[in-house]
């Protein structure tokens, strides 16, 4: 019988798969992430029999042609088996690291490298470094933002800016300290804090 294989994948496309009758084994990604829904994908060969893929350390959710993996937040390592849901033999168990997104940032219109703001800028965006090979949407809820050397703040609902706050840009001097403190919620839906700081920069 030739061996199986299942590719466990965070981001690749969905194989067609007959997820009741495949024989699978593993070609490892090395680590499932925290606070993401992981997807594993399945490809087989060989010879086919009822399958069914269990853990006790990841929540998976079987979807039409892929699981999705949330590993628990408690645990550094995961195993993912396969067995055969006719005599229940372990197939394939598989090794996995279990480790933190990276952490996301505050941009200027989505311009990582910048740390300049204006009355020209239009929205705030919270992201994760563009050359993770993950991309996660966060969701900008409120926030407040001080101005330092004019000792104010100001207060504000979602990422876009609004015309208020780009008055009060468009008359800051060049190189004012602008902090912004944030509440966004990351793509599990848990509600998380953010910080960062800019210079204001007319151009």
């Amino acid at each position: 019988m030739k061996t199986p294989f299942l590719i466990l994948s965070l981001f690749a496309s969905m194989p067609m798969v007959n997820w009741s009758q495949t024989n699978l084994s593993v070609s490892e990604t090395p680590r499932l992430f925290r606070g993401y829904d992981n997807k594993i994908n399945l490809g087989s060969q060989g010879k086919k029999q009822n399958i069914e893929v269990f853990s006790n350390d990841v929540e998976l959710i079987q979807k039409e042609t892929y699981y999705i993996a949330r590993p628990k937040s408690s645990l550094k390592t995961a195993q993912i088996f396969v067995r055969s849901t006719k005599s229940k033999d372990t197939l394939e168990t598989y090794h996995f690291t279990i480790a933190n997104l990276p952490q996301a940032f505050i941009t200027v219109d989505g311009n990582e490298t910048s740390k300049t703001i204006s009355e020209k800028n239009k929205a705030f965006a919270v992201q994760l470094p563009s050359d993770f090979p993950i991309q996660s949407q966060f969701e900008v809820i409120q926030g407040e933002i001080n101005i330092q050397t004019a000792n104010k703040t100001f207060k504000f609902n979602g990422p876009i800016f609004s015309d208020e706050f780009k008055t009060i840009l468009a008359g800051l001097e060049n190189g004012t300290l602008i902090q912004v403190a944030m509440q966004v919620k990351d793509p599990q839906g848990i509600l998380r804090k953010s910080q960062a700081e800019f210079r204001v920069l007319h151009e």
